[in-house]
């Protein structure tokens, strides 16, 4: 398992980077520092997402609606 989660951040890193090499001489700077925010607000929603599953409701217990 620890192999293919390797090689799933890898290969997301690698593709990003020949995107990133891709956009910048095509359309500034601006534009990779924009289109990088996409997978940063997915990754802070994905988080809040996990969070607010995890958080006991009024009787202590976690919830598990869903």
């Amino acid at each position: 398992m620890q192999s293919f989660n390797d090689f799933i951040v890898f290969g997301l890193m690698a593709l990003g980077s020949f995107s990133s090499g891709g956009l910048l001489p095509a359309y500034g700077w601006n534009t990779v520092l924009w289109v990088s925010f996409v997978p940063l607000v997915l990754a802070v929603v994905a988080l809040a997402l996990a969070a607010r599953r995890q958080m006991p409701d009024a009787a202590g217990t976690p919830s598990t609606n869903g």
